[in-house]
C-alpha cells in the first residue's frame, strides 16, 4: 500500500526557487522517486532469486536422493566388485554436481538475504524523508518550526 504522503510530496517535484534551483521539497521528492524505483527493482530481483532458490533446493534434494539410492544399491551389491567399478565415474559426477548445486544454493540464499536487507534500508530512508516532509505538526510543510529566542543581556550597574 502506498503512503499518501508520497503523492503529496510528488506535487513539489517540479518546484524551483526564484533562482531556478530546486526547492527542498523538490529535492526530497526526487530522492523519494529514485528510492521508489530502486525498491521496485530490488523487489523484482528478490522475487526472481526466491524462485531460483526453490528450484535449486528441489534439485539439491533430488541429487541427494539419487546419491542415497546409489549408496544403498552399492551396499546391496557387496559381492559384485565389478558393479562398483562401473558405477564409480557416474557417482563422482553426481557428487560433484551436488556440491556445485549446494554452493550455488548457498550463494543465492545469501544474495536474497543481502537484497532484502538493502530493500529494508531503502524503505527506511523513504520513511525518514516522508517523516521530515510531514513535519512535527503534520502540516506537510516539511519544515520544523524554529523558535528564535533573543538573549537579553543585563548589564550590571
Amino acid at each position: 500500500m502506498r503512503d499518501p504522503r508520497v503523492d503529496e510530496l510528488f506535487e513539489f517535484l517540479d518546484e524551483t526557487t526564484p533562482r531556478g534551483a530546486p526547492t527542498r521539497q523538490a529535492e526530497m521528492a526526487g530522492k523519494v522517486q529514485g528510492y521508489l524505483l530502486e525498491i521496485e527493482k530490488l523487489r523484482s530481483e528478490v522475487e526472481v532469486a526466491n524462485r531460483q532458490v526453490v528450484a535449486l533446493a528441489a534439485r539439491e534434494a533430488t541429487l541427494k536422493q539419487s546419491m542415497a539410492a546409489r549408496n544403498g544399491a552399492s551396499k546391496v551389491a557387496v559381492g559384485g566388485a565389478s558393479l562398483m567399478a562401473d558405477d564409480e565415474p557416474e557417482f563422482e559426477f553426481v557428487r560433484e554436481r551436488l556440491e556445485a548445486v549446494s554452493s550455488n544454493l548457498q550463494a543465492r540464499r545469501q544474495f536474497v538475504k543481502h537484497t532484502q536487507d538493502l530493500l529494508a534500508a531503502r524503505v527506511n530512508e523513504v520513511q525518514k524523508i516522508l517523516d521530515s516532509f510531514s513535519g512535527p505538526d503534520g502540516t506537510g510543510t516539511g519544515r520544523a518550526r524554529r523558535v528564535r529566542r533573543i538573549r537579553r543581556v543585563r548589564r550590571r550597574r
